[in-house]
Parts: structure tokens; sequence; C-alpha cells
């Protein structure tokens, strides 16, 4: 077997995570060819692995009959540089002994019913993904089903993006006629994030909307069912990654799904890095909020302690390597195993460490004076520079796309032959400096990254602000021409790189998108998306003077509208309040969204019993006149339906009875449902319990209609 490990875990979690060393390795004389077919076989995806033995055997008769076994080719028994990059096992695992025996007693715990949720908290490359994953092949092996998704730095991330990732490993596994039973009356609410739930069972029934909250707390219900019912066949851990870059309408759903399961076989493990969460990080408040459960607990993920590294180190190299080196690894690092391994990979290209007959040497023999660089941007830097102009050419529009790319967009920004392209990608991933996506929402799209964030953040970081605005709008382009036909799930790809080349004249562009971006947010219930998404329209509008009152005002009330229904009642009236300002010079019917709009946000806010929306109800009613019409019969309701402060009881039974009215009039059927609303509200009384029991039942009526 290519794996050797401290335990069966170990040996079996490399089978799963780790790239096999090529066999060149232990053999120097295997013929590349045959070499090619051996890792093809061992590759870890079944789709790039060959169809059949019938065309292994096949390729085994050409290469048989090749020069390249009948001709002997002598390799080298010294190998440098990128030839001895690929031969190094990297990614493998060490030490953690303490935070594995933790994680394993927590799911002693859960394996006995009781739900448990864990957060690895450590700074930039400590382990932390590791640590998750080798945890995972252990529960697996223990019975548990993996459900994961990860977290982007991206301000264009789709919403709920771990949570879609998480389920579409789960329904992509399931035979058709057990994943309808499990996810049972649940199913078309999911449906309505995870499309692939629509795919395998194409006779679900749509969902009704329903106002307010209800629609978004039916959906959290549903996933939450979900997590809970998958558990009962199979304790469940659902891991979530790089939570530091979670959008807030994920971390809503998290807190959701945590709550309800006290008594359940789940565990929900989270990672995430401590040392980025400032005080406006969203995480902050949800971790906050998690804390309170009991079945909480936080793990600190810390730099691998000497012996840990000197382990680490030998696994890497299959061999044992002197005590002073791992000093000196040690003491640059701290243990961070990203650091590490970043170290060893530059020593390996610069040829200061080679493989000398299988075996690793300093190339001067010994132990020679290490030149090694002492911050991880430094070793960055010094990777890149051996890497080909044309290679870091394509690596400077990968940079600014932190969710990842695809070869279409990279060929349409680069202009890049789909030869040469196809090239220049293979020198990168040779180099290790990208690597392909196998996520659930990437397979087989063919979508890449950079190979960790300091890799994207030294190469971004280099750009001038003028070069970034430029490569904003090329994306940008890019993405418009690739997906012409479909553009709906790239809006807020397009919303952020359009709005971060505004500066240039895109202004137009960055607020249309930033406006359909947030539009669709609001129809998959991601509110806090939502708003981020008009904020980005808001500030491209701030960036051109002269735009129209009636662009902003409709701006501004579409943020505080999503605002509102994310719970963020204080931010959208103080922001409803400057469309109102604004609304005042345009036509009624922006006056009365803008009224209603304000109503709803004060209800959420700190100001529900100020009777702060009053004025504004009274002034909207005013504009429209005596006449009727659905807008005057909603505002009648509205002003009905307020607590009694500020407004007598007397005159908000009138209210509510002349709403009903209108409404009545008007056949207007909403307007009649929120009129008895706002009456059975007025008539608090006992002396009108009869005609309350009669709204009541009217209510009931066209409910069920």
């Amino acid at each position: 077997v290519p794996f050797t490990g401290q335990d069966s875990v170990a040996v079996i979690s490399q089978h799963i995570n780790t790239p096999p060393t090529a066999p060149s390795y232990h053999n120097s004389n295997v013929p590349r060819v045959l070499e090619a077919l051996i890792m093809r076989l061992l590759a870890k995806s079944p789709d790039d692995r060959p169809d059949s033995a019938a065309d292994v055997s096949v390729e085994l008769r050409r290469i048989s009959a090749s020069s390249s076994l009948i001709t002997s080719v002598e390799q080298p028994l010294v190998v440098t540089g990128a030839g001895a990059l690929q031969r190094v096992p990297w990614g493998r695992f060490a030490g953690r002994q303490e935070e594995m025996s933790q994680l394993k007693a927590v799911l002693e715990t859960t394996l006995a019913g009781q739900g448990a949720i864990v957060m690895l908290a450590g700074e930039p490359g400590i382990g932390k993904t590791r640590l998750a994953k080798e945890f995972t092949v252990y529960a697996s092996l223990r019975g548990a089903q993996i459900l994961s998704g990860r977290c982007f730095e991206s301000e264009g991330s789709i919403p709920y993006h771990p949570f879609i990732q998480a389920i579409q490993q789960y329904v992509r596994a399931r035979p058709e006629d057990e994943l309808r039973k499990e996810l049972g009356t649940d199913a078309p609410e999911i449906a309505r994030m995870v499309s692939e739930v629509r795919q395998r069972i194409p006779d679900l029934p749509e969902v009704p909307p329903q106002e307010g909250e209800t629609d978004r707390l039916r959906m959290f219900d549903s996933v939450s069912n979900f997590i809970r019912n998958a558990a009962r066949a199979n304790p469940v851990v659902l891991l979530l990654d790089d939570l530091q870059w979670a959008d807030k309408s994920s971390l809503a759903m998290l807190r959701h799904v945590a709550r309800g399961i006290a008594a359940d076989r789940v565990i929900i493990l989270g990672c995430y890095r401590d040392v980025e969460l400032e005080e406006n990080n969203p995480l902050v408040e949800a971790l906050a909020e998690l804390r309170r459960e009991p079945y909480y607990q936080r793990m600190v993920v810390r730099g691998l302690p000497f012996d840990d590294v000197h382990a680490l180190m030998s696994t890497l190299g299959e061999q044992q390597v002197p005590l002073d080196f791992v000093r000196e690894i040690h003491r640059a690092t701290e243990g961070n195993p990203l650091f590490i391994e970043e170290i060893l990979r530059n020593l390996v290209e610069e040829g200061q460490l080679v493989v000398d007959e299988g075996q690793w040497v300093s190339r001067a023999g010994g132990l020679p004076a290490w030149d090694i660089p002492e911050g991880i941007r430094e070793i960055v830097k010094r990777r890149l520079s051996r890497l080909s102009d044309e290679c870091l050419s394509i690596l400077t529009p990968a940079s600014a796309m932190p969710s990842g790319f695809t070869f279409g967009v990279l060929k349409e920004v680069t202009g890049e032959d789909e030869d040469r392209l196809l090239d220049l990608l293979d020198e990168a991933l040779r180099a290790q400096v990208i690597r392909e996506r196998k996520d659930a929402g990437s397979r087989g799209t063919g979508t890449y990254e950079l190979a960790h964030t300091a890799l994207r953040q030294t190469i971004y970081g280099e750009l001038s602000a003028p070069r970034k605005v430029r490569l904003h709008r090329q994306l940008g382009e890019a993405i418009e021409r690739s997906y012409e036909s479909s553009l709906e799930p790239h809006l807020a790809d397009l919303a952020y790189h359009f709005y971060r080349a505004a500066s240039e004249g895109d202004v137009d562009k960055a607020i249309d998108y930033g406006r359909r971006a947030g539009e669709r947010a609001m129809a998959l219930l991601a509110y806090e998306e939502a708003a981020r998404s008009y904020r980005l329209a808001l500030r491209a509008a701030e960036l051109e003077s002269g735009r129209g009152d009636d662009e902003r005002c409709r701006l501004l009330l579409a943020l505080g509208e999503a605002e509102t229904k994310a719970g963020q009642g204080d931010q959208a009236v103080d922001v409803i309040e400057q469309a109102l300002t604004l609304a005042e010079r345009l036509d009624d019917e922006l006056g009365t969204r803008a009224a209603l709009a304000h109503d709803q946000a004060v209800r959420r806010s700190r100001h529900a019993y100020s009777g702060r929306s009053i004025p504004i109800l009274r002034q909207a009613i005013e504009r429209l006149g005596e006449d009727d019409s659905p807008a005057r019969s909603r505002l009648l309701a509205t002003l009905a339906d307020l607590p009694p402060l500020g407004i007598t009881v007397e005159e908000q039974i009138a209210l509510g009875r002349e709403a009903l009215a209108i409404a009545e009039r008007v056949q207007d059927a909403q307007g009649v449902r929120v009129s008895y609303q706002a009456l059975l509200a007025a008539l608090s009384g006992p002396e009108y319990l009869d005609e309350r029991t009669t709204l009541a039942r009217e209510l009931i009526r066209l409910g069920s209609e």
C-alpha cells in the first residue's frame, strides 16, 4: 500500500485525504508512462480512474509494446526541483493525540444519544481542517455519516452555501425511495435551497409563500428536521469549515439547527480562524449565542510541539530527519503545519533538499546553513518567483476570485489559447500553488482555487489599486460572457466584481447586479445576503453624482425591508427614514411603500412601543386623499393594528372598520385579510367577543381557500 501511519485510522485517513506518493520516489527506474497509469489507478475520485479493468489491460499492453519499456531510459539518481516536489507525500497527519482524544470522547457521548457543538479555533494553517478530517474518518468507521460544507472568502458567496454542500452530498448518495422517505414532508422546503432534491424527486409540490419570518422559519425547521431525521439511522457529523467567512444567512441557519440537537446523535463540528475575528464579524454574535448551549465546547488548536513536528517531517520524508534541522524548522514556524510544509516546499524547489537514491538529503551534505524564511509571505513570494511569467499572469485573475475559478472564466479573462492555458494550469498544479476543488458543489465543473489564502493574499496584495479595478471589471465581463444564458446563480459574483470596478465607470452595472443579487437572495430567504447586495448597489450609486432620487429611494427601501426581515430593526428604521425623506418628493406609491416598511421595521426595533410610526402613517394616508384604494386600506389597517400608544382604542376600531370596508369595495382579498387581523387586535374588550369570534372564523376560512 502507498501509505503508512501511526494507527489504522491514520492509514485509512491518508487513503481518503492524501495524494499517493509516486512509485518513482521508491524506485527511480519506474517508466513515466507506467507511473502515470499507476497514479490514475490510485486517484481519489472514481471519475479520475480508468473506466474498467479492460481499459487498464489495454493500456498495459500499449505500454509494454512501447519503447518506454523496451528501451531503458536511465532515471537520474538525484532528483531536484519540481520533480522532487511531486514525490513528497504532502498533507499527511501526525501528532494531535490529545485533540483526537477529546473529539473521540465527544463522539462516544453522541453515540449514546446526546448532541454536541464543537468549534475548532486557531490561526491560519494550524491544522484545524486536517484535524477535523482525521476525526471524520474515525467517526465514519464508528458508523457516522459525514456531511461537510465550506465557506469562502468572497463578498459574492452563495447564501447557505455550506449547508447546500452538505445536503447535496447526502442527496446524491441516497437511493430515491429512501431519500423520499427520509426527507418526508420537508422535501419541498429543502428543494427551494438545494435544487438537486427536485431533480431526484421531480413530483414535489411547490411551496406556497408565507408572509414575514414564517417563510424562512419554515425552511430552517425543514433543514433541522432533515439533519435530525438522518441521524436516526446513523449518527451525523456536520463539518462546517472556515466559518470566519460564513454569510449571515448561513450563521442564522447554524444557530437554528444547533438549538435543536440536544437529544439527537448529531455533532456540529466547526472550524474558524480566531485571529481574524473582528468585533463586526457576524460569527462573533453567532458564537456568543452557541455558547449558551450546555453541549457547546471550544477547542483551541495550537502549534505542534517539537516531537510532533519531528514526526510530521519524518512522515513527509519517509525517513528520520536530523534533530537539528527539526529544531530550526520548529523555531521558525512555532509548529504551524502549513508553514512547515511551505518551508519544505521552498527548500525542495530551491534545490537545498534533494532526493538521492530514494533518500532526502541536503545538496551540500549533512546539515547546511538552512536559508529559512521568517514569514509565510516571504516563502510564498520565493515559490512564486520560480514560476514562469505566463503562469503568474493567470494566477493574478485567480487571486481576485476567492471562491474559486473555472477554466471557462479564466480563458475568457486571460484570452489564452485553450491548449496553452491547460499547460499553464498544469504548471501551477505541478508547483502545488493551485488545486482542483472536489467538494459537492464543484464536482464536474472544473473549478480550481489557489492552494491557500496566503497565496491569494500575496498575489492580490501586490496589485496596485488601478490594476485591481481593471481586473475586477475584466472578471465581471468574463463571467457575463461565460454564463450569458444563465446569469442567476452568478449575480452575487457579478455584483461584487462590478462594484469593485465601479470607480472606473461601471456604476450602472454595479447597481443593476447589486439590485438583482439582492432580489434573488430575498427569494431564497437569505435576507442578510440580500441586505449586503443592496448595500453594494447603494455604495456604487454614491460614486456618481446626479443619480436620481427615485433609484436611491427604491434601493434604500429594498435594503430596509431586507434588514427588517433579517431582524436588524434598528438599522432598518434608520435606512427607511432616509427613504421617507426622498419619497416625500416622489410618487404616492413609493410613499405608501416606505410608510408600511417603516412600520414593520419599528415593530422589530427598540422603538416598538414608542408610537414612532404613527405620524408617518397619518401623513401617508393624507397624501392619498379620500378615494378608495388598496393602498389606503392597507395604511388604515396598519394604523389600527399598532400598540395603543399615542392613539386611542376607539380610533383604532374606527380605522379598522374603514379599512375593511374599503378593501371589500375594491375587492382586495389581501386587504380584507389584513383588516380582519387589525380589527381582531383593536377589538380587545370582552364586549367585542362575538365580533372577534366572527372575524376569527372568517380568517380561518380565508386561510383554507
